[in-house]
């Protein structure tokens, strides 16, 4: 294995065609764990942890070209042909990345949520990487010699992230030291830190309008309609660039659509992959 390939922690579900499951920042298989159980009639599911999240590898690099070998590799490592790969926020960015690099190993490439937009501008709305710095040095900040439990951290982390929706998310990245008894935390934080810029701006409309042949992908977007991170202008430029886009618009469901409307994205996975 190459040095700076990652071995990736996964869940496997199921029986059937292969459809890979891949999670946002901070995340980790457990976010699709429902999705996945009522998908398993119909497909071999691979629930994955990305570098530097869940149960996976640590890495000093956190790039969508690292994550995009690490998938690559695995794909390889199970012996996969043409899986489906789903990906929701950051997770949607590494299938999309993989999808462009090696558009032969993938069947159908489902974007929850997420398009190539650079992120870090947005009209309207504070700096992304800025946002999500102020997270990630909240979370450093924590010290866990001292607090040594979730709910001394969550008493700590109170004034810092003030939205306790985002801290209880996070705080599901807390677990036990076996050796010591401390808490430690499953994330990769100083390197997320320093790879945050990238990670809201790569993966770009611009990204893909610069190689020199787009392949042709069968993308499925599936939207949050109460969410800002898919647009109208967005669905506009996603299908210029892959004209056979199918479009699923989930009602009463924001960023974390497969949480608020599960039934919805179920039925539009299921009507992907036919």
């Amino acid at each position: 294995m190459k040095t700076n390939i990652a071995n990736l922690n996964y869940r496997k579900l199921g029986e059937g065609e292969p459809l890979i499951i891949l999670h946002g920042l901070y995340g980790s298989s457990d976010n699709w764990i429902s999705i996945a159980k009522a998908l398993e009639p119909k497909f071999t599911i691979y629930l994955v942890d990305l570098r530097n999240h869940g149960k996976s590898e640590h890495k000093p690099s956190h790039t969508f070209e690292d994550m995009t070998n690490d998938l690559h590799h695995f794909i390889q490592e199970q012996g996969l042909e043409k899986p489906s790969i789903l990906g929701h926020s950051m997770g949607g960015k590494v299938a999309l990345h993989f999808s462009l690099r090696h558009p032969e190993m993938v069947k159908h490439l489902i974007l929850a949520d997420i398009v190539p937009r650079n992120y870090r501008d947005n009209p309207g709305r504070s700096n992304q990487a800025d946002q999500h710095k102020e997270i990630l040095q909240g979370l450093l900040s924590v010290d866990l010699d001292k607090l040594k439990s979730r709910k001394e951290v969550d008493l700590f982390l109170t004034p810092i992230i003030e939205n306790e929706a985002l801290r209880d998310f996070l705080l599901k990245n807390l677990k036990n030291k076996l050796s010591e008894g401390n808490l430690e935390w499953k994330l990769n934080l100083q390197v997320l830190f320093d790879a945050i810029g990238s990670l809201m701006s790569s993966v770009n409309y611009e990204d893909i309008q610069n190689m020199e042949q787009i392949p042709m992908l069968d993308v499925t977007l599936i939207r949050g309609l109460r969410s800002w991170y898919v647009a109208d202008e967005d669905v506009t430029k996603v299908k210029e660039l892959f004209p056979s886009l199918r479009l699923y618009n989930i009602p009463d469901a924001g960023h974390w659509l497969h949480a608020q409307q599960p039934q919805l994205v179920i039925d539009a996975i299921l009507d992907t992959i036919k």
